[in-house]
Parts: C-alpha cells; structure tokens; sequence
C-alpha cells in the first residue's frame, strides 16, 4: 500500500471538549477565529517542515484522551494537534503537535483510474451533446415546411444559444462551489455550505433569466439585425422563434444550475436521464406541432420551450431529493451579500473569459467575410463543426472542477497530478478523434454541407487546421477546468489577454502581408490555442497550484490566545 501525507486536525480546550478542524479551513485561510463556549482565540495558520522531536508514547496518548499534554501548565488554552503524533513543539503561548497519518493511495488511485473517470465523464458527455443534436432535429422538421423559416432558424438559434453561453460562470460555479463543500468532513457546516450554493446560484440563475426574457421579447428585432439579417420575412420569422423560447430562458438557468448541482455531487447518470427524457418530448413536441400541425419555426419553439420547462421541473426534483434544495420559503429571497462573494470570485473573470472568446471568434467571421462569399461559407461551416465537437471537451472540464477539489482538501497531491495527466491524455485522445472525423467530413463529404464548388474548394484549406484546433481546444477546455477547480483565475484572465493579443495579431498578419485566406483565419485560431495550452501547463506543472508532490509535515501555530 503506497502512502501519502494527509492530517486531521483537532482542538483541545483546557476543559478537555474537542472540536474538529475542517482541512480546507487550515490550508486555505490564513487568519483563524475558532470559538467556544467559553473564549475565542486567533492567530496565523503557518506552514513548514518541522525538525523529528518527540515525546514519549505515554504522553501522547494523555494528549488525546485528556486533551492536554501532561506537565503543561493548565493555563494552556489550546491545543492544536495532528494524530498520530509525530513531533510536538512548545512555545509560551501554544503547544503543536504535527504528523502524517497514511493514506492509502492504493483506493484513492481506484477511485480516479481510467474507467472510473470514464464512467464520470461520459454521462456528462451525454447532456452536453443532446442540446446541439436537437437542433439539428429542429432543422431537419423546419427544414421539411419552409425555406425561409430554414434560414430564419440558425440565427434565432445562436441568439439563443449565445445569449445562454454568457452566463456559463454560473454552471462552472455552481459545480466547483458544490463539489468543495461535498469534498470537506460531512458535517452540518459543509451541508449548510452546500445548501447555501443552491440557494444563491438558483436566484441568479432565475434572476438572470428574468432578464434575458425581457431582452429577447423587446430587442429580438436589433439583435438579429446585428447578426446580419436583412430579409424581412426571415427576420420576423427568427423574431417569432426568438421571442418565444425567450420564455424558457428562467427555467433553462435554473435547470442548468441544479444540473451542475448533482455533477458536483457526482451524480452524472440522473442529469443524463432528465436530458434524454426532455429531448424526446422535444422530438415528440416537433412531430406533433411542426409535420402533423404545420406549424413551422412557431411549432418548433414552443416545442423546445416545453420541454425546457418539463427538464427545469425534473432538475430540481432530482437536487429536492438529494436533500441540497432551500426551503421554497427562502428560496426566492435576496441572498445576503455574504453569501454572494463566492459566487463574485466567479463572475468577474469567467464573463471576462467568454467576451474574449466571443470577441476572437467575431473577428474570425469578420476576416472571412472580407475574403467574400465563398471563404465565409467555408468558415461558416468548419466554425458549425468546431463549436459542435468542441462542447464534447466540456465533459472533461466537468470531470476536474468535480474530482480535483477533494483531491486538493486531502492533500492527495500526487493523486492530483495523476488525475490531471489523465485527463490531458484523454483530452489529446478525444480532440484527436473529433478532429479528425471532422476533417474527414470536410475532405471526402463535403457535399453534406453545400454543393457550391467554391465553398467546397475553400474547405479543404480549414481541414487541417480544424483538425489541430479540436485536439488542442479538447486539452485546453480540460485544462479550464482544473485552473477553474483551483480558482486561478488570475492565471485564467492573463492567459486568455495574452492569447486573444496573439490571435488578433496572426490574423492581422494572415490578411495584410500572406493572404493566406481561410487559413490564415483558422492558423490564427490555433496558434491561440496552442499558446493557451502551452502557458496553461507552465502552471500546472508548477508546484504553486496542485502543491509539491514531496512527502511532507506541516504544523499550524496559532496564537494570541485570550
């Protein structure tokens, strides 16, 4: 059995009570304040090696049963101490005593080998995939009525879409925030801390919602005409598409939120099964209101909205029964502003994030629709391919900000580089095979997507590059979500600065010097990403964010006892 270093911690007051320390609160707080009934003491929470003394095994042992060491003066209002013991240090004010207690790695390495993570993570695969593969449902039951409903239906949809992938802070949040809470001792605290979570994110997530609704019902019209559209009859069409799957858009956060929920429970099949039920109502609502009632782009809305409602309801059922939902009384309430800092730390970095990367892929549309029509046809059909297959990496970043936290909380962290290696060997493996299925399509299948013979022979330029893009963008999303787990955020803002520089300038390059066309514009999208990743694993091979993968002993002094 291999062993790792991993401490549990323990208050002795002079009246012989104990109270257990959480790990986390150790390790990630640098000021302490622990109270009884009687007194409350602070101090600073240190960190370093310390020489091999140590008492007799009798003393030890009246440490734990007594919680005071014996000849100490009783004046000693605290004890903070490891079990079992393997050096105690005495200074005027405290006593601590430090140790490393085994772990056996042997299990913790079961629980995160290739199968289990694989078991994890294909559920998770599975939600994120039914919402791209209704879509194209959507299209092909429109596509079957009407023309120019067909054309109204994929800008109604990324208004849509877009307008939902704003606030994707709120599921990465929700899953991390959860999942250390899970990860700490189980105790009232970390349960209330949980409950907390839920409470908070759902009122955003409602909140929001709310808004988006009022957004898309008053201003449909101005935001499809930012995306292009000209043709009044596909404009309304999409407006009237728009406007009423706005009325899902409450529901749909909320339901994205208890989805994240139950993955940072580690819960992954009951959100599949939610998902698959409410994509076949949705198949059963496009059936019935798009081909038996010729309804068109209306029939396909109201399909979707339905079945985003059914899915919100089945959602908070599933986190009701995990015992994580507030009461209905407090739900709806304005969270103190407390209990909304966690979720702050989130917003500010993870919006800053998406407007980059929605500003990089508008300049890409831009620079293709200077080369003209056919280069933006081609671009537009290698980007519905990439951002399709690109969402199948979400299943990995998932994955990290659910398994990474407690790894982190145990200090397993030779665990979690382990789990981290995995996860970019499965993330290379998975963009590898993606890429080169959609290449494969652009190469030999071409005609799937358009028969214009010029469309066709710009494709094969964004091939190769679409190919490299998906297997690095795999990597990378996997890589988020351990920089997410360990809430680098900083790392995360600098990182996607210095990219979004290098992206702008190899497109700037690409137009004006080489005119390499459509693959100056993709070429400049992977060298983003390949700068992303090799920036990202500078720190995640450092010791600054998993920590050293040595074997070591800490102690924690805390002073100033009143």
């Amino acid at each position: 059995m291999s062993v790792s270093s991993q401490t549990q911690s323990y208050i002795y007051t002079r009246k012989g009570s104990v109270k257990q320390i959480t790990e986390s609160s150790l390790y990630h707080t640098t000021r302490l304040a622990y109270r009884t009934s009687r007194w409350q003491t602070q101090g600073t929470a240190l960190f370093y090696p310390v020489p091999s003394q140590a008492r007799s095994a009798k003393d030890v042992s009246e440490i734990l049963s007594v919680g005071r060491l014996s000849g100490v003066s009783s004046r000693k209002r605290l004890l903070l101490a490891r079990k079992p013991w393997d050096s105690i240090h005495e200074s005027r004010s405290t006593t601590v005593c430090t140790a490393s207690v085994g772990v056996d790695n042997d299990k913790v390495a079961k629980e995160h080998n290739v199968v289990n993570v694989i078991r994890f993570a294909l559920p998770v695969l599975g939600v994120y995939i039914c919402s791209p593969l209704m879509s194209l449902v959507d299209t092909a039951f429109v596509g079957a009525t009407s023309s120019v409903e067909l054309a109204a239906l994929s800008p109604g949809t990324i208004l849509c879409d877009m307008s939902l992938f704003l606030f994707t802070f709120l599921t990465a949040a929700t899953t991390g925030l959860v999942a250390r809470a899970m990860a700490k001792a189980p105790s009232r605290e970390s349960k209330a801390e949980a409950v907390n979570t839920v409470h908070v994110c759902i009122f955003t997530g409602l909140a929001c919602g709310l808004l988006l609704t009022g957004i898309l019902e008053f201003w449909n019209l101005p935001l499809l005409k930012l995306l292009g559209l000209k043709d009044t009859a596909v404009l309304n069409a999409a407006a009237t598409y728009v406007r009423i799957r706005g009325y899902a858009m409450p529901f749909q956060l909320v339901a994205m939120v208890c989805n994240s929920v139950s993955i940072g429970v580690r819960d992954t099949w009951t959100p599949l099964r939610i998902t698959v039920l409410s994509s076949v109502l949705n198949l059963l609502g496009d059936f019935v209101l798009c081909s038996k009632s010729e309804l068109g782009i209306v029939g396909a809305a109201w399909a979707t909205t339905a079945s985003l409602w059914v899915y919100q309801a089945l959602q908070v059922m599933a986190v009701q029964r995990k015992d994580l939902l507030p009461p209905l009384g407090t739900l709806f309430t304005l969270p103190h502003q407390s209990q909304i800092a966690p979720l702050l730390s989130y917003v500010g970095p993870l919006s800053f994030v998406v407007f980059t990367r929605v500003l990089g892929f508008s300049l890409m549309s831009a620079s293709a629709s200077a080369l003209g029509t056919a280069a933006l046809g081609a671009h537009q059909i290698a980007f519905s391919l990439f951002m399709f297959f690109a969402v199948f990496g979400e299943c990995l970043s998932q994955t990290a900000q659910t398994l990474i936290p407690s790894l982190v909380i145990a200090r397993s962290t030779l665990q979690a580089r382990k789990l981290v290696n995995l996860l970019c060997k499965m993330g290379i493996a998975l963009g590898a095979t993606i890429g080169a299925f959609s290449s494969a399509l652009l190469i030999g299948a071409p005609t799937i997507f358009t028969t214009d013979k010029m469309i066709i022979s710009e494709l094969a330029g964004a091939s190769m590059p679409l190919f490299l893009a998906l297997t690095v963008t795999s990597v990378n999303i996997a890589m988020d979500g351990v920089m997410v787990a360990q809430r680098s955020f900083k790392y995360i803002v600098f990182t996607t600065t210095v990219t979004l520089s290098v992206q702008v300038g190899f497109l700037y390059l690409g137009n004006h010097y080489f005119t390499l066309g459509i693959l100056g514009i993709w070429g400049a999208m992977l060298a983003r990403l390949i700068v992303y990743a090799g920036i990202i694993m500078v720190k995640l091979t450092s010791d600054s964010l998993l920590g050293p993968t040595t074997s070591w002993h800490s102690t924690e002094e805390v002073t100033r006892g009143r």
